[in-house]
């Protein structure tokens, strides 16, 4: 048992809350994770993924053949499978009821940028991004929170004229030697 605390220390425990901080922790890590780098982002993303296991819970009390139902659940499993977040475009409910805010992050351009190994890590594919290095398609992209959708992370690539292009064309040794160094 331990001791009782003393005036003092009571006072000083007054203001800090004990049981939040291994939710904070669990925060930042996430955020370090998906190189998220606001909460209030981190909360949106939740907040879209419960909407959409909400979504779900909610179908789910309508009769089975219903055709609301049917066609609710049709539409958002083609619409969470085109944006890249669910692999099934015929996916039951059940399926969509596990829906998780992990799902988006990892749509976030610098998230691609690393699984693609175009970067090393999260930090340097977001400053690739801010520092408009990364383009999709012929759109270059400065924004670190774009998502991509389903197919796009082909069309991913580096700007012209991009120092890192010409840094991957000298190790390639694909450098035009008109160009010049």
């Amino acid at each position: 048992m331990p001791r009782p605390l003393k005036h003092h220390e009571q006072k000083l425990l007054k203001h800090s809350n004990l049981y939040d901080w291994e939710t904070d922790r669990n925060d930042e890590a996430v955020m370090g994770k998906y190189g998220i780098r606001k909460r209030s982002q981190l909360t949106q993303y939740r907040k879209t993924a419960r909407k959409i296991r909400e979504l779900t819970v909610n179908l789910a009390e309508l009769p089975p053949s219903d055709e609301v139902r049917m066609a609710t659940t049709n539409r958002l499993a083609l619409l969470l499978y085109e944006l890249g977040l669910n692999m099934n475009p015929k996916a039951t409910l059940n399926e969509l009821k596990e829906f998780e805010a992990s799902a988006l992050m990892k749509r976030r351009l610098p998230v691609v940028l690393k699984e693609i190994k175009m970067a090393p890590n999260i930090e340097s594919a977001t400053n690739f991004v801010e520092h408009g290095h990364v383009r999709v398609g012929p759109t270059v992209v400065k924004e670190i929170n774009y998502h991509l959708k389903k197919g796009q992370e082909d069309f991913v690539t580096w700007t012209d004229g991009s120092t890192m292009q010409k840094k991957v064309q000298r190790f390639r040794d694909e450098q035009d030697d008109f160009i010049g160094k």
